[in-house]
């Protein structure tokens, strides 16, 4: 990175690595049109990797264009942030889209799992100190949204024996704990008030609005759509008539309770305490001075542009 900040670059030398950058990031976490190794991943794999490559692995694409787009390359990345701006709600609006007409349950979460990546994106794309506060907040918190409705729709059609919406219906009296899971990561993924998402989804959207407008909109119409798609499925899914003709299902076991409620717990903890617990002996939170006096605090900053420090002699 020292080098990178100290070496003089040209403009088009940093626009073409810019690209390339893009470009693998895209793909790593996954960003569409270069989503299908994950597509296929999340809907596939067996439930450990699905999890770990949704909730964790995926997230160093946004570390990538971080560090060395954003820090870096500053010329590159004021002519590309709108790109990656489009990528970012392009991603979003195509996952509602299949989600809405997908009758695999588990690839309708695949691609509601690309979500919380396409917000992350815009923040950086923003270019500015509150957005992309948020979008390193958001690397964390949308990796736990993108686990847990991975994770969900795992465990239910394990337990359902069928991966089919047609045939999953109806599920909530015989699934308690899959049910308040699933709806608990529906509501991750729209980043409602009291889950880790929120503070991170509020951040993004209020840093971007100014300098990314058209693509902060856009990403909005597609939460709009998300959120249509989240209550059809899990309306359909969890309270709509059951189908007799369906397998026979039955809940989470302990097992599975326990992975589950580790991930909703942690966005239900973070969205709560946004500081985190505090120190033992003292009233100093872990990440004072917590996530909602760092919104306050960058409120000012919403307009502002990113400035890239200095190279350093």
């Amino acid at each position: 990175m020292d080098v990178l900040l100290k070496s003089a670059l040209a403009p088009r030398v940093q626009l073409a690595i810019g690209l390339g950058l893009i470009v693998a990031a895209a793909t790593r976490l996954p960003l569409f049109p270069f989503h299908g190794w994950a597509r296929d991943l999340y809907s596939e794999a067996p439930l450990g990797l699905s999890v770990v490559v949704a909730g964790s692995a995926s997230r160093l694409g946004a570390y990538l264009l971080l560090r060395t787009l954003v820090a870096a390359n500053p010329d590159a990345t004021r002519l590309l942030s709108p790109l990656v701006a489009a990528l970012a709600a392009l991603t979003i609006i195509y996952a509602a889209l299949v989600a809405l007409r997908s009758a695999d349950l588990r690839r309708s979460a695949a691609h509601l799992a690309m979500v919380p990546g396409g917000l992350t994106v815009l923040g950086l794309a923003a270019l500015s100190p509150l957005a992309i506060a948020g979008s390193v907040l958001s690397m964390f918190t949308g990796g736990l949204a993108a686990a847990l409705i991975v994770a969900a729709a795992v465990t239910l059609t394990d337990r359902a024996q069928t991966r089919n919406v047609q045939l999953l219906s109806g599920l909530a009296p015989r699934m308690p704990i899959i049910t308040w899971v699933l709806v608990l990561a529906a509501l991750a993924l729209l980043g409602v008030p009291l889950m880790a998402s929120f503070p991170a989804q509020t951040m993004i959207l209020f840093g971007s609005f100014k300098t990314q407008p058209v693509g902060a909109f856009a990403v909005v119409a597609g939460l709009v759509l998300v959120a249509v798609a989240l209550g059809i499925l899990v309306h359909r899914v969890l309270f709509g008539q059951p189908n007799h003709d369906a397998p026979g299902a039955s809940d989470a076991s302990l097992g599975e309770t326990w992975y589950l409620g580790l991930l909703a717990g942690a966005l239900l903890w973070v969205g709560l305490f946004p500081g985190g617990p505090k120190l033992p002996g003292t009233d100093q939170p872990v990440f004072d001075p917590g996530l909602l006096n760092i919104m306050s605090a960058g409120i000012t900053d919403i307009a502002s542009p990113y400035v890239p420090p200095a190279a350093t002699p």
